[in-house]
């Protein structure tokens, strides 16, 4: 983006997507403005997260509404709320019965409703983000350990149980409609579900395991996104996509971890990693803005990092 500053000088703003040496020239009516020689700088292939947020106990799931940011502290059993053009310390926080025992770990916020599942007492509920007032909840009989969730667009809720190997969908009265056998190539059983998440523009469910899946509402598969950058095994913890249908996902592998950036096309972009005590540890659930923001609860080391990434 090129900035007119209106005092005869301009800002150029852009993301570089390799590590290196770059140079720039400008050029106005193919002449060179300023030095014949090209500015030359180096990018680092490491990134610095522009704020941090802590006082956090095992966050594992974020959710963004404008400059409200919505973290599940689960080892603290509340939702911590941010202000995020103010501070990084904590506005206010939620505290009610769907977030006891330390166990709520997956959330959704839809329509300014926040969803969550609760493992230990096998219940979902959902209330309102603004005041944290419980409006409804239900449980089901088949439930062994739900850990993950997610609503569409039409409210209708997906819950991800690790402990059947299943997805069941649910019609927003709590009534069950549905089951999706997550099962892996051959038919065997899938491997720990980190994270489920419905696209706003196609009627898909994002699934996270070892890598992510595309099924539609009826368990059809759809396509899986590419390796990007990774360097063997390892395990997916979140996945979102922003307005422009750009795919982020946190993973994690042995001595490593990253958010990987997917373009529209879903082929990888580049992947945005910290060294020293900003590195990433173990990021689980994320959450974008319109502003190019995304926010990472990173469960290793107790907050949530906010990068840039457009």
């Amino acid at each position: 983006m090129i900035l007119d500053v209106g005092d005869g000088t301009y800002e150029l703003m852009f993301t570089a997507v390799t590590a290196g040496i770059h140079s720039l020239t400008v050029h106005v009516f193919d002449r060179v403005v300023g030095s014949s020689c090209p500015l030359s700088f180096s990018v680092d292939r490491y990134h610095w997260p522009v704020s941090t947020y802590s006082a956090l106990n095992q966050p594992v799931a974020v959710a963004v509404d404008g400059d409200a940011l919505y973290v599940l502290d689960t080892g603290n059993s509340r939702v911590a709320v941010y202000d995020t053009s103010l501070t990084t310390s904590a506005a206010r926080y939620i505290v009610n019965e769907s977030l006891t025992q330390r166990s709520a770990t997956g959330l959704t916020l839809r329509r300014s409703l926040m969803y969550v599942i609760n493992w230990r007492t096998c219940r979902v509920s959902w209330f309102r983000a603004a005041d944290g007032l419980d409006l409804h909840s239900f449980d089901c009989d088949e439930f062994i350990e739900p850990t993950s969730l997610t609503v569409a667009n039409d409210s209708t809720i997906f819950v991800a149980d690790n402990g059947v190997h299943r997805m069941f969908v649910f019609a927003p009265c709590g009534k069950l409609l549905r089951k999706i056998e997550l099962t892996v190539t051959g038919g065997s059983k899938s491997d720990l579900v980190t994270c489920i998440y419905a696209t706003s523009a196609h009627d898909e469910i994002l699934v996270c395991d070892h890598r992510v899946r595309a099924l539609s509402y009826d368990g059809e598969f759809l396509y899986e996104l590419t390796a990007g950058d990774s360097h063997g095994h390892g395990q997916y913890g979140g996945v979102v996509v922003d307005g422009s249908g750009r795919y982020l996902a946190s993973r994690s592998e042995r001595g490593r971890a990253m958010i990987q950036v997917f373009g529209c096309d879903r082929q990888w972009c580049f992947s945005i990693e910290c060294e020293g005590v900003a590195r990433l540890r173990r990021p689980s659930g994320l959450a974008v803005d319109d502003r190019g923001r995304v926010f990472v609860a990173d469960l290793a080391s107790n907050c949530v990092r906010q990068f840039r990434y457009t």
